[in-house]
């Protein structure tokens, strides 16, 4: 077999590592918008099953009046650097929304954040029939500094949010009933503490758990209701949040189960 001269081959190794490093670097861009897609050794996707859920970012790319969502077949190679990426260890995802970002419909305030479907259509199922369960491992990592407060995960009907975990301040805490009760979860949260919480409603309630344990068994009797995770924001620059203030949320596990109960 005739080797190589040295040098040539040498050059040649160079050339081979170059594109291989412009390869493993290079982002594709999702037609019609400016929204980098990353690696898959980076991809959300990769850390959790993002399979049956939409995703709506604080951002109108083509001036609809409505925020930018991206389906499921989308999301299995999507990332952005700014709202919906991974950690550097690619251990978790991050969730984040700026305050000045735009809104959903119904509402003052921005969020990065999972909702719920059921194959192609939006998810709709009621507490009172069937079994329906979310558990979420997940850590809140900033928060405004004027009005310091988010909600990272929650179940929501056909009007608003029956059951969240919200974080104001220091105080981690499950509200419900549209945020007439609460049930104080940590009072003294710390930012970047991962905790596990777990939802589960049949028969027109909502046990949750906390780290394991139960915490909570409440009325939750509704209609239309989905799950939904990620940084909802409860604030904007109207709160006195200078617009680059934002909320974050990382998530390391997410799983949703809908059965009928039976073993």
């Amino acid at each position: 077999m005739t080797r190589l001269p040295s040098a040539l081959h040498g050059r040649r190794t160079v050339l081979r590592h170059a594109l291989a490093t412009a390869l493993v670097g290079a982002t594709a861009t999702r037609p019609g918008t400016a929204d980098p897609v990353v690696p898959a050794r980076a991809l959300p996707s990769r850390v959790i099953d993002l399979s049956r859920w939409r995703l709506q970012v604080p951002v109108d790319t083509d001036r609809s009046g409505e925020v930018d969502t991206y389906a499921p077949e989308e999301l299995r190679t999507f990332s952005h650097p700014r709202y919906f990426t991974t950690t550097d260890s690619g251990s978790a995802v991050i969730f984040s929304a700026p305050v000045d970002g735009v809104t959903t419909r119904n509402s003052h305030y921005p969020r990065t954040e999972l909702r719920e479907l059921d194959g192609d259509d939006l998810a709709s199922w009621p507490t009172t029939s069937g079994v329906h369960e979310m558990r979420v491992r997940q850590a809140v990592t900033r928060l405004p500094a004027v009005k310091p407060d988010l909600i990272a995960t929650q179940v929501h009907d056909g009007d608003s949010d029956l059951v969240a975990v919200r974080l104001r301040g220091e105080e981690l805490a499950l509200t419900c009933d549209r945020g007439e009760r609460e049930v104080v979860l940590d009072p003294h949260y710390r930012l970047g503490t991962f905790f596990t919480v777990g939802y589960r409603l049949a028969e027109g309630r909502c046990v949750m758990t906390y780290q394991g344990a139960e915490v909570a068994d409440l009325a939750a009797e509704a209609d239309s209701c989905y799950f939904k995770a990620g940084a909802y924001v409860l604030s904007n620059p109207d709160r006195g949040d200078h617009p680059r203030q934002r909320g974050e949320v990382r998530v390391k596990a997410l799983t949703v189960r809908h059965h009928d109960g039976r073993r």
